[in-house]
């Protein structure tokens, strides 16, 4: 008899052996191989998103960026200070940065839970809304 082990659970074994200094390619392996096996690859993203929000309760807060440039130096340190004051306790902040020319100019900042689109695009989209 298989038992199922909730998405929930997943993501907290994971969260807890990356907190710990475990290997992200071995962790994201065994999860692969478990969704696989157990038929539940759709779930994967979902996984991801549940990872994500496990690991802001050891300290560690994953930022995605996206924008038209890379960003400076600056830019990044002004996210890291704005993600420590909005999540008291945070120790390691990851910023992933996408770049996407479509957005112009500006950032949008993601973050589990929150986002912040301060991009000229969705400026530019909420004027043609209105």
């Amino acid at each position: 008899m298989s038992t199922t082990i909730s998405r929930r659970k997943l993501s907290q074994y994971a969260a807890n052996e990356l907190a710990n200094g475990g290997s992200i390619s071995d962790v994201a392996l065994q999860l692969a191989s478990y969704l696989d096996d157990t038929g539940r690859k759709s779930e994967a993203e979902l996984l991801q998103r549940d990872i994500e929000s496990a690991l802001v309760e050891h300290g560690i807060v994953l930022v995605r960026t996206t924008s038209a440039r890379a960003l400076s130096g600056e830019a990044k340190n002004d996210i890291e200070v704005m993600i420590k004051h909005e999540f008291p306790g945070t120790k390691d902040v990851t910023i992933i940065e996408l770049i996407d020319e479509s957005v112009i100019a500006g950032v949008k900042i993601e973050v589990p839970g929150y986002r912040l689109d301060a991009t000229v695009k969705a400026k530019l989209e909420k004027l043609k809304v209105a």
